[in-house]
């Protein structure tokens, strides 16, 4: 008699947003390509084009494994935010009046809905939870609706954050660390700490519990939760959940210094898988051979306006014209004018055939699959915790050019790491041209304190390939799974 093992559910909820879906994305990926696992993902009808390419992927292994997409009512976080604040992610200053008014906006930075608009994404996860019946519920960390539909079935749940462990823990640890240890978000304070910072951190550290806790937004929404049965705080302002399993994609060499409760799993960077360079775009390859190359890619939420993008064109071309060696890719969307302003200020830098610097809406190829070219020695990035993690990974010298909120935490990471640049510490969030080609001078030089910069990054590379990423976080959901 042939026994046939049932496989075992796996069920992802996800918000759309690609600094919040790529850690799931990628762990999906790996989950099919192991026998008896069923993968499904839940999100907003948006994700379905990823879906697919995620699904081409898995097939283009010779696995045969299917990844089942689940679509939530509703409108998005993001779709949310905009409707309310006109922009995905409101820029700031890392000043006190800049912190402060991040704060302020926060509560609807990170539940934006209405009462029923909640509810409804709410009725949502908890139908598709009810209906699958999974081994597994693995929750990214933005989708509170998901947590609070599995405390109302009394289900076991995993939580998977792009963020550094700091943003999860930091209020659980001793002392009181999280008022004269860590910098608080937005505030741009450097780490390690010190001592004249102490007040203002502690100052902006009480600001932000009290704006959060005290907005009108907020308190209507849990109200109305409440007359409908869930009474617990909403799970975005819980940066610690106790009865959950939490899944961060750092390491204890790639965060400030903590202690790391049992709950919690640091996996290494989690990576969507990437088609090297030349099997996807084998011209870009060819160019990318030719010279040291800088990436420049600010995500997908920056938006710079035509002062800013022109200071980044400016500093770029002052790099270029010190170092005839290096070249630049630089991923920005922008209107023709102001396109039209950078290739003045580039001038036969852009020319096609012998281009220096490409200038591209879109990249065709994985961020990733860039930085893992040898020819690139700089990624410019925002300070997202994907683009940060995907540097710590490949060993690549950062310039980091923050806007709001967590960002700013980034740039103090990579400074205390000794592995890149804070590029617009006087000027943020704007880019200010000196300021940033002295910091890509800094990073790509051949002096000392750049090779420093590359030793320091090809070191922490090194220690955090020791951590598998989505491997580790597939075990461990899968561990948990088997106990149920």
């Amino acid at each position: 008699m042939i026994t046939v093992s049932t496989p075992r559910k796996i069920l992802f909820f996800t918000n759309s947003e690609y600094g919040q879906a790529n850690i799931i994305l990628s762990v999906a990926h790996e989950l099919c390509l192991r026998p008896d696992v069923e993968v499904h993902i839940a999100s907003f009808p948006v994700l379905s084009h990823r879906i697919k390419e995620l699904q081409e992927r898995i097939h283009a292994t010779g696995s045969t494994a299917r990844v089942y997409f689940h679509p939530l009512r509703g409108i998005s976080l993001k779709e949310a935010r905009i409707r309310r604040i006109g922009t995905n992610t409101p820029t700031h200053a890392p000043s006190i009046s800049g912190a402060l008014r991040s704060f302020r906006r926060l509560p609807y930075y990170v539940a934006e809905w209405s009462g029923p608009e909640y509810m409804e994404l709410y009725d949502s996860c908890v139908e598709i939870i009810q209906d699958l019946n999974a081994h597994g519920i693995v929750i990214e960390y933005f989708l509170s609706q998901a947590i609070d539909a599995c405390r109302f079935l009394d289900l076991k749940f995993i939580i998977m954050t792009p963020n550094a462990p700091k943003d999860i823990i930091g209020r659980i640890q001793p002392y009181g660390s999280i008022f004269w240890k860590y910098p608080v978000m937005s505030s741009g304070i450097p780490y390690p700490m010190s001592w004249y910072h102490i007040p203002k951190n502690t100052f902006l550290t009480c600001a932000m519990v009290y704006f959060m806790f005290s907005s009108p937004k907020i308190q209507e929404l849990v109200q109305y939760r409440q007359k409908l049965g869930l009474n617990n705080t909403i799970p975005m302002f819980e940066p610690y959940i106790a009865d959950a399993h939490y899944l961060c994609p750092a390491t204890p060499k790639t965060d400030f210094p903590c202690v790391i409760p049992d709950n919690v799993t640091l996996c290494g960077p989690i990576l969507i898988p990437a088609v090297p360079v030349k099997d996807r775009d084998p011209e870009l390859a060819s160019w990318l051979d030719s010279k040291p190359t800088i990436l420049v890619n600010l995500g997908t939420h920056a938006v710079y306006d035509e002062n800013n993008a022109c200071q980044l064109a400016t500093a770029l071309r002052i790099l270029l014209d010190y170092d005839h060696h290096v070249q630049v890719i630089w991923k920005l969307k922008a209107q023709d004018d102001v396109k039209a302003s950078l290739h003045d200020i580039l001038g036969n830098y852009t020319e096609k055939g012998s281009a220096r610097v490409r200038i591209v809406d879109w990249l065709d190829v994985e961020p990733l699959a860039i930085l893992r070219h040898p020819n690139v020695v700089c990624t410019v990035n925002h300070g997202g915790a994907n683009s940060v993690y995907e540097g710590i990974h490949t060993g690549i010298p950062q310039v980091l050019l923050p806007m709001w909120y967590d960002c700013y935490d980034y740039a103090a990471r990579v400074e205390w790491l000794g592995i890149g640049v804070y590029g617009n510490k006087k000027s943020a969030p704007g880019v200010e041209a000196s300021e940033l080609v002295r910091a890509l001078i800094r990073i790509v030089g051949e002096g000392d304190e750049a090779a420093r910069f590359r030793a320091a990054a090809k070191s922490l590379a090194e220690d955090t390939r020791k951590y598998s990423g989505q491997v580790m976080a597939c075990d461990k959901i899968m561990e948990l799974a088997r106990m149920k």
